[in-house]
């Protein structure tokens, strides 16, 4: 589901201005010796202060493919603190920041392909992360047009060795193994997908969705967002090159503004408009079977003007075009892109349905 044209989002790590944008900043507060999460320097999961961690940061990538964000996120630092963006913060600031917001990182990874997710999950910094006491990469197969994030839940089954004198505050072993001086325990660990997610990507994933099933893949996308949590999507802009070259092509047009590329993948283009009524609160005429006039041909659609569909309820806090123009020096072609980028907030109030 993912594209080269979003490498400046997805650069191996998450960039703190794309994610934060004013909002929220993840800066490394630790100790000197620390890497800081931002530089994509790796380190050890045994790591960690003796206060451990207040709680989980979740990053939930929708559409992962076999793992191209979700791995090189998985070598960060997983140990790191949230900051409110001041520069200037004095040493008791950083002191009070490492005690009261300790964070651990922790990666979702959901894909429509079987294949993709079971692919990365035999990678090894996903299995390093996922078997250890402290799992924080998470795996599953999801239809977002079709499955709510209450049904998704990820099971990981951990080992942990504790001595003989020592006990453990983790409850229902589902197998213990003894020698003479420790116990090995292995557990099993489920975590459900709804009301979960600090940050989610949607990646150049929706455009590949049908149109009339993009509003219920966007509620349930805003679902897996906790109270507060930030929605980062990035997909094809309308009259992008590509929509233009297609246009010109018979039978590639399956309705309007929707495609299917010669490699038999299709795509939809958007304005900022579409985003804001899927994602947002504004309302937007429903799309209904029918022949939508104009040079369309097939099953396209028209707009039934008596009937509305909500969007999913989020506020906007960026909405823009962005565009590109690439050249190939060894040919001299240019391509002029166009894509829709956005950062949504769910409400502290919301309730999902």
């Amino acid at each position: 589901n993912n594209n080269n044209n979003n490498n400046d989002i997805k650069s191996g790590g998450i960039n703190a201005g794309v994610v934060a944008g004013g909002e929220v900043s993840c800066n490394e507060v630790g100790d000197d010796n620390d890497s800081e999460m931002n530089s994509g320097g790796s380190t050890s999961e045994n790591e960690n202060d003796d206060n451990g961690h207040d709680e989980d940061f979740i990053i939930t990538e929708i559409g992962c493919g076999v793992g191209n964000t979700v791995l090189p996120l998985l070598e960060l630092n997983p140990h790191f603190s949230l900051s409110n963006g001041d520069n200037d913060a004095t040493e008791t600031k950083l002191k009070s920041l490492r005690k009261k917001k300790k964070k651990r990182l922790v990666i979702w990874g959901l894909d429509f392909s079987p294949v993709a997710v079971e692919l990365m999950k035999q990678d090894e910094r996903f299995i390093n992360a996922s078997t250890k006491a402290n799992c924080r990469a998470r795996a599953q197969v999801w239809d977002i047009t079709s499955t709510h994030p209450k049904d998704i839940i990820s099971t990981n089954t951990m080992t942990v060795t504790s001595s003989l004198t020592t006990s453990s505050t983790i409850t229902s072993p589902a197998k213990e193994i003894s020698n003479e001086n420790n116990i090995q325990q292995q557990y099993v660990e489920s975590h459900c997908l709804e009301s979960s997610s600090n940050i989610s990507l949607l990646l150049f994933v929706l455009s590949a969705i049908s149109p009339d099933k993009m509003p219920r893949a966007a509620k349930n996308v805003a679902a897996s967002l906790k109270p507060g949590g930030i929605l980062l999507l990035r997909d094809y802009g309308r009259y992008d090159e590509a929509q233009i070259k297609l246009a010109t092509c018979r039978n590639k047009c399956l309705s309007d503004n929707f495609y299917v590329k010669h490699d038999g993948t299709r795509c939809y283009y958007f304005t900022t408009e579409d985003i804001e009524c899927l994602f947002g609160r504004k309302r937007k005429k429903k799309e209904v079977d029918g022949v939508l006039s104009g040079n369309c041909t097939g099953n396209c659609v028209q707009v039934d003007e008596d009937v509305e569909e909500e969007g999913a309820g989020l506020e906007v806090l960026e909405l823009k075009y962005v565009q590109r123009v690439y050249k190939n020096h060894a040919d001299d072609a240019t391509r002029r892109r166009v894509w829709v980028q956005a950062r949504f907030r769910k409400p502290y109030n919301s309730s999902d349905s």
